[in-house]
């Protein structure tokens, strides 16, 4: 049996890197209002650990009838437990969200043996894997024509005015931070007292800084990966996805093959192909020795140049954890092209929720681009 629990709170803790991590409340909140999520992608005979199972039972029916209304048959394959409940489960397998020091020691300190939890050395391992130069390594394997993209670690602010003299507008990324925090777009003009502050306080905590040039994105979309106990890499699907500067909105719901078709006029069939193999090929050598799970690779279409009127920017964020992505390939279609639906998380001031719309894919980003989205402020 395999023990599986919603931590979104899970990248805010990779940056802490502490076993006592106190998220911020809207992290919490979506934490506690998503909780009943994995079930769609758990295995059957499998757990998912809530608070409260009864209504985990309701909102997981709610979500399963909605998509029913749209054409989507999902199946919940996963059964709901409460804390009280592990005293005879916790010999287990254990999958959170995504793993870090504060969630091991959580699901210590509710009775799991030791035995079944990761070490200190797989932690601080994952954690290294997790911070964002394993995209600058993963780029550099997938420079082939139509490719773009390129990063530079920094120490020192002096190499940060470097690059922005050089790219004139450029993205700055913390090492590590979740959806829609510790990104900044800027240039000469707009370089503030504020943004050098933060990137002074993020050297002084993280370490250094990834700055990218920026690029004028036409369309987000993904890759999603799953290593398992021996190691092999393998591919789940694609992922269409819409963001708000760096915040994710949300997932649409399709078949791969139409997924596909709405990707072609950026990039050809084989192109993709190429892409996937060759990626899975890096994964495979970088992250599969050391690392079981969950990956989801975040790619985007820009403006070209020249010849080229579209570029792929094959890597633009690495995750090592379940994604949105893997709730959206649990809860598309499989064999209807033309079924296509618009998955995203919503907030009423009160609680989150996963929302289905029967949109179609031409106003899938004007839709999701006025939804609150999931930066966890």
């Amino acid at each position: 049996m395999r023990l599986h629990l919603f931590n979104p709170e899970h990248d805010l803790a990779l940056a802490a890197d502490k076993s006592r991590f106190t998220a911020p409340h809207a992290a919490r909140q979506l934490r506690s209002d998503l909780a009943f999520i994995p079930a769609f992608w758990a295995s059957p005979g499998d757990a998912v650990l809530v608070n409260d199972a009864v209504l985990a039972r309701e909102q997981a029916r709610r979500l399963s009838s909605r998509l029913e209304q749209v054409g989507i048959h999902a199946r919940i394959q996963g059964s709901y437990v409460e804390p009280h409940d592990l005293s005879v489960l916790c010999g287990g397998e254990w999958c959170p969200w995504g793993w870090d020091r504060s969630v091991r020691s959580e699901i210590q300190l509710m009775g799991a043996p030791v035995a079944v939890l990761p070490s200190d050395s797989q932690l601080s391992t994952w954690r290294e894997l997790s911070h964002r130069r394993l995209s600058v390594l993963v780029l550099s394997h997938l420079k082939f024509k139509g490719m773009v993209g390129e990063s530079m670690e920094c120490f020192t602010e002096q190499e940060i005015d470097y690059c922005c003299h050089t790219w004139n507008r450029i993205v700055i990324k913390a090492p590590w931070s979740s959806s829609g925090r510790g990104v900044r777009f800027v240039d000469a003009e707009t370089f503030s007292d504020n943004i050098r502050g933060w990137i002074r306080n993020t050297l002084s905590q993280q370490g250094s800084v990834m700055i990218e040039p920026y690029y004028n994105k036409v369309k987000d979309f993904g890759m999603e990966f799953m290593v398992d106990s021996e190691g092999k890499v393998g591919y789940c699907g694609l992922s269409l996805f819409s963001t708000t500067g760096s915040a994710y909105t949300g997932n649409l719901l399709a078949t791969e093959y139409a997924k596909e078709q709405l990707l072609m006029p950026y990039l050809s069939a084989q192109v993709l192909s190429r892409l996937q193999n060759q990626l899975s090929e890096v994964l495979a050598q970088t992250v599969a020795p050391v690392y079981q799970g969950p990956i989801g690779v975040d790619m985007m279409v820009v403006t070209g140049h020249g010849s080229h009127a579209f570029l792929i920017h094959p890597c633009v964020e690495i995750n090592l954890r379940c994604t949105m992505g893997h709730l959206a390939l649990a809860l598309s279609p499989h064999d209807d092209h033309d079924l296509q639906a618009v998955m995203n998380i919503s907030f009423d001031k009160h609680h989150y929720h996963v929302r289905i719309s029967d949109q179609s894919p031409k106003t899938f980003h004007q839709h999701v681009s006025s939804i609150h989205d999931m930066s966890l402020q």
